[in-house]
């Protein structure tokens, strides 16, 4: 939390309508793994199971067709 209003101020006025905590949350995530890990571990992580595919992607998520 920030310690002052000023501060506060100005990292809300950073945040847009489509930012969300779970963008921050994941972009931590991998830039912790990238440094403990490396990039091959991140690329891994990456292209994992439950990564996000494009429309594009000839792989399928579990339970969709």
């Amino acid at each position: 939390m920030p310690s002052n209003k000023a501060e506060l101020e100005a990292r809300l006025a950073a945040v847009h309508p489509g930012d969300s905590v779970r963008g921050l949350f994941f972009k931590s995530v991998l830039s912790l793994v990238q440094q403990q890990a490396g990039l091959t571990a991140l690329e891994t992580v990456r292209q994992g199971r439950w990564a996000r595919r494009t429309p594009t992607c000839s792989r399928t998520r579990r339970g969709t067709s």
